[in-house]
């Protein structure tokens, strides 16, 4: 995942912003996420609230991974638009997704 993930996301391309590679990465890392979760939730027989755990941290878990790509391939200052609007949208799908808060999301 490191070289591939990084030729394709973090490379500048002059069609694609920040924020339109953090919109992409967000949406990466809330799909995955929710295939593992689900797997995991088939699995093991979990119930919904702790599906929900298992999502969030697979959705951790993963936004680390893609953040160290990021760190390793931007300047600072792009790491920083990129990784605040990837938070966001993760924050944001798992919230809509989920029916969590906001608020609630950031707390686990």
């Amino acid at each position: 995942m490191d070289g591939l993930l990084g030729k394709v996301m973090f490379k500048k391309k002059p069609q694609l912003s920040i924020e339109q590679k953090a919109k992409k990465c967000a949406d990466l890392v809330v799909d995955y996420s929710k295939m593992l979760a689900n797997g995991i939730k088939g699995d093991e027989g979990l119930t919904n609230k702790q599906f929900f755990v298992v999502y969030i941290y697979c959705t951790a878990l993963n936004y680390i991974v893609i953040d160290r790509q990021a760190f390793g391939m931007m300047n600072d200052n792009e790491r920083e638009i990129f990784s605040d609007y990837m938070h966001l949208g993760i924050q944001a799908d798992i919230s809509r997704g989920t029916g969590l808060k906001k608020e609630t999301v950031m707390e686990l």
